[in-house]
């Protein structure tokens, strides 16, 4: 239970952090309000439900909720839960499709450079496509033709450069344990 409230905060904390970093680096790429061509916490937000599980996809509903509020604090607490649902979700979504329709590993430490490009496409793919339907509906999109595949690519940045930096990580991290004298 303990670590389950961990990865949820961690997640939330992280997914945050992310949010307003990307906003601060990349504020000059932005393409349209809230469609980025870098967007970084896609990425993180990838890794951190790979690791952590479904108690991170809870942590980043209630960041993006909140992020989503502080952006627009006239929307309706129904439209923020929503965007909250979509961004948590969507890794979630996008690992269980990886997994059961293109038997796509769970280890991310056995995954190959093939698989990490595949899955930061599926999950970009689904992402943007899960937010852009929703804000066309909402009316919160001003063209889902234009916004989606540019939020696709944004998304799909970010998680390669999360995914990488990751798996490097973890490359490093079991080298210096086979270094290690018994």
């Amino acid at each position: 239970m303990l670590l389950n409230g961990i990865s949820l905060a961690l997640a939330c904390f992280a997914n945050y952090v992310f949010y307003w970093f990307n906003d601060w680096l990349f504020s000059g790429l932005e393409f349209t309000k809230g469609v980025n061509w870098i967007f970084l916490p896609a990425g993180i937000n990838l890794v951190l439900v790979m690791v952590l599980g479904r108690w991170a996809s809870v942590g980043i509903t209630i960041s993006a909720a909140t992020i989503k509020h502080q952006l627009f604090p006239q929307l309706e607490l129904f439209d923020l839960v929503i965007n909250g649902v979509m961004a948590g979700f969507g890794p979630l979504m996008a690992l269980w499709i990886g997994a059961h329709f293109f038997r796509m590993d769970s280890n991310l430490r056995n995954r190959s450079a093939a698989t990490l490009l595949k899955l930061a496409a599926l999950f970009s793919i689904v992402s943007s496509t899960i937010h852009q339907l929703w804000f066309a509906f909402d009316g919160q999109s001003q063209s889902l033709v234009r916004d989606a595949p540019v939020m696709a690519l944004g998304d799909f940045t970010g998680v390669l450069i999360f995914l990488y930096a990751f798996k490097l990580v973890l490359y490093v991290a079991d080298t210096v344990q086979d270094k290690k004298p018994l």
